[in-house]
């Protein structure tokens, strides 16, 4: 059912998630883009839309870790159009698997996401920036390179994100409380 390549929304669907962001740009150079995969359980008024799309696929339900590792690992790459937040596992988890990811230029996306390097950060809420950057991820063969040649030593680099030294952390303030 999932299309051979695909741009990939993940998560809890919420306001603040900024799917209507996407859908918006998305729609806007779709003729040029791979299809868009949004999967997670939630709602957000575009996703009937959404749902007409033939060139989107909407998952509409909640996850498996199986079900999110097999959707990360088979897309070109994510994006986080997010219009608020405070953290979040998502870039961490992305990069584990390789993938670049676009996402909204807030201060938690800021901490690892490095626009041009690791992947691509857009003025948050603005839809013809996203509309750039995803064009950009899908179509410059180079760029999306570079950025899968960084992140294959994301851990190195961003030590405090890596996921082994996030559990090892938790681990010693669990077992020192």
């Amino acid at each position: 059912q999932l299309p051979e390549e695909y741009i990939l929304f993940y998560g809890n669907i919420l306001p603040y998630k900024g799917l209507g962001i996407l859908y918006e740009a998305y729609k806007s150079k779709k003729d040029i883009l791979p299809k868009l995969v949004v999967a997670g359980k939630g709602h957000d008024l575009c996703l009937d839309e959404m749902n007409e799309d033939d060139r989107c696929v909407v998952i509409n339900r909640r996850l498996s870790n199986q079900e999110i590792c097999e959707l990360i690992n088979r897309s070109k790459f994510v994006v986080c159009p997010y219009i608020s937040m405070s953290q979040s596992g998502i870039p961490q988890t992305v990069y584990s698997f390789v993938k670049p990811i676009i996402a909204s230029d807030l201060d938690g996306f800021k901490e690892v996401v490095d626009n041009n390097c690791n992947g691509l950060l857009f003025a948050n809420g603005d839809v013809a920036a996203l509309a750039q950057c995803l064009v950009r991820m899908a179509t410059d063969l180079d760029l999306y390179k570079s950025f899968t040649e960084e992140l294959s030593a994301f851990e190195s680099r961003y030590p405090d994100y890596a996921w082994g030294n996030i559990a090892d952390k938790f681990i010693s303030y669990y077992i020192n409380c």
